[in-house]
Formats: structure tokens, C-alpha cells, sequence
């Protein structure tokens, strides 16, 4: 088997990279509910952080053995049991280890490592993280202007392909008139009207916000596209969200400090032990292919 790279003596194969790309392929078309279509570049980029993954895996599996961590073969047995139980029968489990791309007899090593490192890394986070409702109160207190529900915005929105398409977009969305109407005079201009109703703040771009920021309910807004067409914009209304009370939010805000706090130690020991490993890349072609 092609050996990738060679990590504090051990190997990555080509084919350990390509089992995990297909289980992140798996999991990203699982959490999109897409149909991944692999393209040259977005292939480039997974197999990438693959490789990252392994390397990080590796790395962090040893410093786990280092500090004693262990796990018996009855908990091992046990979480197999439990995984293959949510299975709705034996063809459906021998289906899903084909295509994760492994062997009934292989699973043991590879669940044992996983359970390895994560009660490793929980035992660090549970000792380091502590987040009690003084510490809780003083983000939110430092935070006062985040802490709020999202804005609202309603608008209309519409595509002008050159200037004189942009020109009777401006005079039609000055008019006040009723949704009906507006939607017949741009059918009648050959062109499309959109009235989208309170969209929060978060599902727009940084840019779009930022017009519709500085734009009072009833005035009109464009932007430029790739192309040399416009988006004209009608900002119809905009509610400012309303400050979340504390105590309303501090469970939530609490979930939210504790998974900073569990990625930014876990990164730090994987900077670590990067720092300390000795990685050798044998043949990176196969991130091209």
C-alpha cells in the first residue's frame, strides 16, 4: 500500500486516506441532505483536511496513550453492541460497514482509539472548563450589543440587467403601491419582483445587511453583481431585535462558551504536539487527483 506521509514513524496509506474520504463524503451529504458532486478543487480541499484529520488523529491518540488514558474491552464491546443494536437488522449493519469501507473484525481497534481519545480529551476539558453564572453574567454583560434577538427585514428585490432596466425598477419601487400591483408593472417591463418577509439578519450577507443598516424603511438600495447587472432593493420594514434577558439565554450562552473553550484547548494540544512530531510527506500527487 502507497505510503502518503509517515507520521512519528507511522504510516498513512493511500488507502487510509481514501476510506476517510469517503466516510467524510458520506457524512457531509448525511449533515447537507446533498448529493455531493465531486469536482477537481472541492476534492483537492476534503482529501486535504483528510490528511490533516489522520495526522491530528495520530498525534492526539499518542498523547492519550502517554497520559494513561485507557479503555477496557468490555466498553469497547459494549459501545459496538449499542451502535450495531441501532441498526434495523443484520443486512442493514453489513451495509453500513461497506460503506464505511471496513471489516466486521477491524471495527474493535478503530472504536477503541476513538473512545481512547475522546475520553482523553474530555477528562482535559473537564478539568479546565468551568463556567459558573458569575462568569457567565460578565460575557453577557461584555457582550451586550451581541445579545440580542436577530434584526428583521422585509423588502422587496429584483434584477435589472443594464440601465434601463435599473431606471424603471427605481421608478416603479418608488410608487406605494400594493404587492399586486408592483408584481404586475415589473411583468409588464419584463422583469421579476421579490418581496421577501421578515428575514433575520443572519441569513443575509455582511454586505446586504450593511445596506439595509444604513437604509430607512421606504427608501430604495442597489448593489452591483458579478455581472454588469444590479440588485435593487425596497427596504419595506426592519425590526430591531430586542435584548435577550440573561436569564432567558445563559443555559444556551453557557453550551456556547463550553464548545469555544473544548476547541480552542483541543486545538492548543494539537499545536502541541505538531510542534513536536516529525512528519514526513512521502507523495501528495494523489491531493491533486
Amino acid at each position: 500500500m502507497e505510503t502518503i506521509a509517515v507520521v512519528n514513524g507511522e504510516p498513512i496509506t493511500l488507502q487510509m486516506l481514501d476510506t476517510a474520504v469517503t466516510r467524510y463524503i458520506i457524512q457531509l451529504e448525511e449533515d447537507e441532505d446533498i448529493d455531493f458532486e465531486p469536482t477537481k478543487e472541492n476534492l483537492k480541499y476534503i482529501k486535504t483536511e483528510v490528511l490533516n484529520f489522520l495526522i491530528e488523529r495520530i498525534l492526539l491518540l499518542k498523547r492519550a496513550i502517554s497520559e494513561g488514558t485507557e479503555i477496557s474491552n468490555e466498553e469497547v464491546l459494549s459501545n459496538i453492541q449499542s451502535i450495531k443494536s441501532s441498526f434495523g437488522s443484520p443486512e442493514e449493519w453489513q451495509n453500513n460497514l461497506a460503506a464505511l469501507r471496513i471489516k466486521e473484525e477491524d471495527l474493535f481497534e478503530e472504536i477503541r482509539n476513538d473512545m481512547i481519545i475522546e475520553r482523553f480529551t474530555d477528562n482535559i476539558f473537564h478539568r479546565s472548563i468551568k463556567f459558573g453564572e458569575e462568569e457567565l453574567k460578565a460575557y453577557y454583560d461584555e457582550n451586550e450589543s451581541k445579545m440580542r434577538e436577530p434584526d428583521l427585514f422585509t423588502f422587496y428585490e429584483t434584477y435589472a440587467g443594464n440601465a434601463s432596466e435599473v431606471k424603471a425598477a427605481y421608478n416603479i419601487l418608488q410608487k406605494d403601491s400594493s404587492d399586486s400591483n408592483l408584481s404586475k408593472d415589473f411583468k409588464d417591463t419584463g422583469m421579476k419582483l421579490q418581496k421577501h418577509t421578515d428575514i433575520p439578519s443572519y441569513q443575509l450577507s455582511e454586505e446586504l445587511y450593511k445596506v439595509f443598516s444604513d437604509t430607512e424603511p421606504g427608501k430604495v438600495a442597489s448593489k452591483e453583481t458579478d455581472g454588469n447587472g444590479m440588485l435593487i432593493y425596497k427596504l419595506i420594514k426592519k425590526d430591531i431585535g430586542k435584548r435577550l434577558p440573561f436569564d432567558k439565554i445563559k443555559e444556551k450562552l453557557a453550551e456556547f462558551l463550553i464548545k469555544s473553550a473544548r476547541q480552542e484547548i483541543l486545538s492548543s494540544i494539537i499545536e502541541e504536539e505538531m510542534e513536536k512530531a516529525e512528519i514526513e510527506y512521502k507523495d501528495t500527487s494523489y491531493l491533486e487527483g
